[in-house]
């Protein structure tokens, strides 16, 4: 199974060559996925994004059908700043991720890491919201809907909706009781408000005793 698994993946192998024989490879007619790879890093070190392209297109060429490529042409597009195919790239990498049947969470949260330098906040609650299914199908125990919730009142507050933010803060921070932080920042997002009765009653609230930190 473990071989099979493998005729599936395109693997780089290790120790990678040197610059000087990958050139000699390519001069020879006998390129291989990994003298490509080994030439797209060597000229990504100095920017000849041009190389960098032209050396990853023939890589991608030889690794058709492969699993994984996708995504380091979604880091070289974000390392090269070519944000406008990225951009819709990763919508469509989260629209996908959202109707596979897999409970694909650590793609989900790369693609929602890797936007967070490309989207406009706007566009980070819309890409939430498309991943939104994914979220919502993980195993309890993961709390997967908490942390795209927790990530969403960031991008609340940086588009001006407050209140949004603060009743989404609220939900945390009552399906969280024992998360420090989560407390501490919805407090401080009513103190921010100017409702220093609710923040002082909240962090009353969770040092009771009867709250059972321990």
């Amino acid at each position: 199974v473990e071989l099979a698994f493998r005729d599936r993946l395109q693997l780089l192998h290790e120790p990678l060559s040197s610059a000087a024989k990958a050139k000699q490879a390519l001069a020879d007619g006998k390129a291989s996925f990994d003298d490509r790879m080994v030439l797209a890093m060597h000229f990504a070190a100095i920017q000849d994004w041009t190389r960098v392209n032209e050396h990853f297109a023939e890589a991608e060429k030889l690794a058709a059908g492969k699993s994984g490529m996708r995504w380091v042409r979604y880091a070289l597009l974000n390392q090269s700043r070519q944000r406008e195919p990225l951009h819709g790239l990763l919508m469509a990498e989260a629209e996908r991720l959202a109707k596979d049947a897999a409970h694909n969470l650590l793609l989900a949260e790369h693609v929602a890491s890797q936007a967070s330098g490309v989207l406009e906040a706007n566009e980070m609650l819309a890409l939430l919201e498309s991943l939104s299914p994914l979220y919502e199908r993980q195993p309890p125990h993961l709390l997967a809907p908490q942390r795209r919730d927790r990530a969403r009142v960031g991008y609340l507050q940086q588009t001006g909706q407050a209140d949004q933010a603060s009743e989404l803060l609220h939900q945390l921070a009552e399906s969280l009781p024992h998360d420090v932080a989560i407390q501490q920042q919805y407090a401080r997002a009513l103190f921010d408000r100017g409702e220093y009765d609710a923040a002082y009653a909240r962090l009353r609230k969770v040092i009771v005793p009867e709250a059972r930190w321990l």
